[in-house]
C-alpha cells in the first residue's frame, strides 16, 4: 500500500524514535508511532498502515485489542516485549513474532525483512 507507515506501539519516547530510525534507516519507513493504547486503536482502526510493532505493555495497558484490530485487518505485526511475558499473548495472537528486549538494530531490521514489505 504506497504512502502507508509501519505503526510503532511504544510508551518510551527514546526506544519508539530508536525503532523508528532503524527501520527507517533499513528502508521500512514512513513510521508513526503511538504511546497509548487508544492512540494505537485509533491508528490500527482508521489508519493506512504496513503493519506494526507493538510493545506488549503500553502506558499500563495491555496491547492486545490492537494487536486483534491489526489481524482483523490482515496486517503483519510482531509484539516486543521486555518483561519475559512472550508465553502471556493469547493464543490467537500467538502466531505473531516475539522481539524480546534488548533487541539490537539487526534483530529489528531481520525481523522487518521478514514480516514487511519495503515501500
Amino acid at each position: 500500500m504506497a504512502g502507508a507507515a509501519l505503526l510503532i506501539v511504544e510508551d518510551e519516547i527514546i526506544i519508539a524514535e530508536l525503532i523508528g530510525d532503524v527501520l527507517d534507516s533499513a528502508g521500512f519507513g514512513p513510521c508513526r508511532h503511538a504511546a497509548t493504547v487508544a492512540q494505537a486503536l485509533a491508528a490500527a482502526q482508521n489508519d493506512a498502515l504496513r503493519g506494526a510493532i507493538l510493545d506488549v505493555h503500553v502506558a499500563g495497558e495491555l496491547v492486545f485489542p490492537v494487536a486483534e484490530v491489526l489481524q482483523k485487518r490482515g496486517l503483519p505485526f510482531a509484539f516486543s516485549t521486555g518483561s519475559g511475558d512472550g508465553g502471556a499473548i493469547p493464543a490467537h495472537l500467538a502466531a505473531a513474532p516475539c522481539l524480546p528486549k534488548p533487541w539490537s538494530a539487526d534483530d529489528l531490521t531481520r525481523l522487518a525483512q521478514n514480516l514487511f514489505k519495503v515501500s
